[in-house]
């Protein structure tokens, strides 16, 4: 993957390595100045597990396995980490979405990243072994929220709940106010509807971006067709 993306998601090593490897490990931190992203971004996060964990996330020409097999070991620090691990046969684990609109897919990962030898410009450097399991999540507005992508509106199983929440959108409103002469509806009946239409869309399933409002505010004829072919409603009158 090489496309322009957004990825984010956590890279761990055991606990008892951190703790006998502290100053390393912090001379260590890496970044990926090469894709511009900031792989580690966070602090050491101690937990009840038996893993030190970091947060990564950044923009930019993404290519995981690249990107995980030089930046973690690019510094001399790097180098003298990767060595420690290979002496004690320890890895990273990662966990990560990588998110690309212009190829429209999401995708989560999950694996190891081991140190290894290779020789490079006749000289013999550390690098990391990458082994990552990938799987594509849905592409729908939902999953672009949830997993923080993307800002916008969720809704749940309990549709008076999502009704209630949605009434007070004022964006939605601003949305109903535009098309209101084509919709032949009261503010609550379109509300209704809205609803409906999060549902049963299946690019929506259950969520709204804001980018997406934002583009039918400013496209009536492309919302007022999305509109009438979500929600059954034959009184919307079409340009």
């Amino acid at each position: 993957m090489s496309n322009i993306s957004t990825a984010s998601g956590i890279i761990s090593l055991p606990k008892d390595f951190c703790r006998k490897n502290k100053t390393l490990i912090k001379a260590a931190k890496p970044q990926s100045q090469d894709y511009g992203i900031e792989l580690i971004s966070g602090p050491l996060t101690y937990d009840e597990s038996n893993e030190v964990s970091w947060d990564f996330s950044g923009n930019g020409k993404w290519s995981m396995d690249k990107t995980f097999e030089w930046c973690l070991t690019k510094t001399i620090a790097g180098q003298k980490l990767a060595q420690k691990m290979s002496e004690h046969n320890v890895a990273f684990t990662v966990e990560y979405y990588d998110y690309e609109p212009g190829c429209e897919f999401l995708v989560e990962g999950n694996g190891t990243l081991i140190p290894k030898k290779e020789i490079i410009n006749n000289e013999e450097k550390w690098v990391m072994d990458v082994n990552v399991a990938e799987h594509y999540l849905e592409y729908t507005d939902y999953n672009k929220i949830k997993l923080e992508f993307e800002d916008g509106i969720t809704i749940g199983h309990n549709t008076k709940t999502n009704i209630n929440m949605l009434l007070t959108d004022d964006k939605l409103c601003e949305l109903y106010q535009k098309n209101k002469h084509a919709l032949n509806m009261t503010y609550k009946e379109f509300i209704i509807n809205m609803e409906k239409l999060i549902k049963n869309d299946p690019e929506l399933d259950n969520g709204l971006c804001d980018f997406r409002l934002e583009q039918w505010i400013d496209d009536s004829e492309e919302f007022l067709d999305e509109f009438q072919e979500n929600t059954q409603t034959d009184n919307v009158e079409l340009f």
